[in-house]
């Protein structure tokens, strides 16, 4: 017999959570609580029939992309910030 609770608990990002949903809940998953709409990501939590707590994330498009940008970008922006200066030096 599973557990009840939140621990451990499993998150997998997806790309169609509309899909998803249902078909874990005819699966025998259960919703647990709302869909989370975070400026980031949908979210939702859902109970597995063995009792384990997983999380399905849809990354938003518009947030996402610029997050996964500045994080892979670091070092330019630095560089950016480094030329800007320069160029106030210069006037």
């Amino acid at each position: 017999m599973a557990t009840t609770g939140y621990s451990p608990f499993l998150v997998f990002e997806t790309d169609d959570l509309d899909d998803k949903i249902p078909r874990l809940l005819r699966l025998g998953a259960v919703l647990d609580g709302p869909i989370a709409y975070k400026p980031y990501a949908r979210i939702a939590s859902l109970r597995a029939p063995c009792g384990q707590m997983i999380a399905l994330s849809e990354k938003n498009d518009v947030v996402g992309d610029r997050v996964d940008d500045v994080a892979a970008s670091m070092a330019g922006k630095v560089r950016l910030q480094e030329m800007q200066r320069q160029e106030d030096d210069a006037v």
